[in-house]
This record gives C-alpha cells, structure tokens and sequence, in this order.
C-alpha cells in the first residue's frame, strides 16, 4: 500500500469515528442545502437539569430531536468559570457530538462577569444566520431576552424556534416564535447522573 492510500484509509476512517457521534442519520447534501442552525446555551440548559434533577443536558438527543433527519450546524456556546477550573474535558465532549464550541471570558471586576452568557449566544446566532443558509434556527435556550433574533430571523425569512426545559421559555419568548420543542427527563445525560 503506498504512503497516499495509507493516508487516505486513515482519512476515512478517523471519519467514519466522528460520524458515529453525530446525532443523525448522515446524508449527502451541499454548502447550498438549507440546513437547521442549532445554538445551544449550555449554562442555560445546565439550570434546566438541575430543576428536573439532572445534571446534564443530553446534546446528543437534544439536536437529534431539533433538526430531525435534515442537515445541521451547531454551536455550543460555553462560559469559562471565574475560579479558572478547566473546562477542556466538556469541550472536548461537545466536540465528539459533533457541537462547534465558542468559548466566552467575560471580562471581570469585583469577582462578577460584566457580561453574561446571552451576548455570546446572540452573536453566534447571528453568525450562522448571515453565514449559513438556513431554513431554521433554534435556540437552545429560553432567555426572554433573545427574542430579538425572532424579529432577525424574521427579516431574513428564516423560521425560528426555540427549544428548553420547563419553566424556562418564558411567555413573551414563546409568542415570538414559529415552533417550541418541550425538552424533559428524556433529554438529561443519563451517565452523567
């Protein structure tokens, strides 16, 4: 076997290993396809589990139920901690689900992040509405004060969803929005509890 088909069988096959995290079924499509931008705020969902009595989101069941069998991208969106404790290890997991991760430090004073996590969401979702060419975008999150990529979504003729746990898509969030995916006990990471 010479060095170029070496290279390539290992290619393919590192591949097919990150295939086996994505959450659905891979199918052929183009830069073109519409696909289903996912932004997920992971501290928002954290809180989430918490009140069902979990202690972690299942990102995997969560995207698989947002986008179906339609193509996807998705950004995870992580705080760092102000104790400066490592988060490489949930990173590097998000990544095996096949999860960009955008990694917000806040700037700090008086111990208190000057900006949460929100902005961060608001920005990558806007991203991938002006970069991507989307038929949806869900936010994984139900911050009411995110409603303002309803209307941007609007203006672009993209629909806009928004997926949670209970009690946290607030009323005036989920007036604003094409579709709501309900998330429960179903979506908590069974192995981490």
């Amino acid at each position: 076997m010479s060095p170029t088909q070496e290279a390539n069988r290992y290619r393919d096959h590192q591949r097919e290993r990150r295939l086996a995290f994505t959450p659905t079924r891979v199918k052929p499509w183009s830069a073109t396809d519409p696909t289903v931008g996912v932004v997920i705020d992971t501290q928002n969902l954290l809180g989430g589990t918490f009140e069902i009595g979990g202690n972690r989101a299942d990102y995997r069941r969560i995207v698989a139920d947002i986008v179906g069998d339609r193509p996807w991208r998705a950004v995870a969106c992580v705080a760092r901690p102000l104790t400066g404790r490592s988060i490489e290890a949930f990173v590097a997991y998000l990544r095996r689900l096949g999860l960009e991760t955008a990694i917000w430090e806040s700037p700090v004073a008086g111990h208190q992040m000057k900006v949460n996590l929100d902005t961060l969401v608001i920005r990558e979702a806007m991203r991938l509405l002006y970069t991507e060419h989307l038929e949806e975008l869900c936010l994984a999150a139900g911050d009411v004060d995110n409603y303002v990529l309803a209307e941007a979504c609007a203006n672009a003729g993209v629909s806009f969803s928004v997926a949670g746990f209970p009690n946290t898509i607030g009323a005036f969030l989920r007036q604003r929005v094409d579709r709501v995916l309900d998330l429960g006990i179903a979506h908590l990471d069974k192995e981490a509890a």
